[in-house]
């Protein structure tokens, strides 16, 4: 049974905590966790730096498929 749900995007903010090896880790706020993206992601006029906040917007993840997948089938994947 596929459910239609309409994307709504939503502002999420963060601090950069962590810049190094061309990768940025964010701590989102709201105790919603961090993440790393590659440094060539991020948009800025400046040099990025440990404190500055970010802002993005995100949508919630939804499961692709009904199977559950292992991880080392989904790394060789996306190599």
């Amino acid at each position: 049974m596929t459910k239609n749900y309409q994307d709504n995007f939503i502002e999420v903010e963060g601090i950069i905590v962590n810049v190094k090896d061309g990768l940025v880790e964010i701590d989102i706020k709201g105790r919603l966790g961090n993440f790393s993206v590659p440094k060539r992601m991020i948009i800025s006029d400046h040099e990025i730096e440990n404190g500055q906040t970010v802002q993005f917007k995100m949508t919630f993840p939804e499961v692709q498929y009904e199977k559950q997948s292992k991880i080392d089938d989904y790394r060789k994947c996306n190599v």
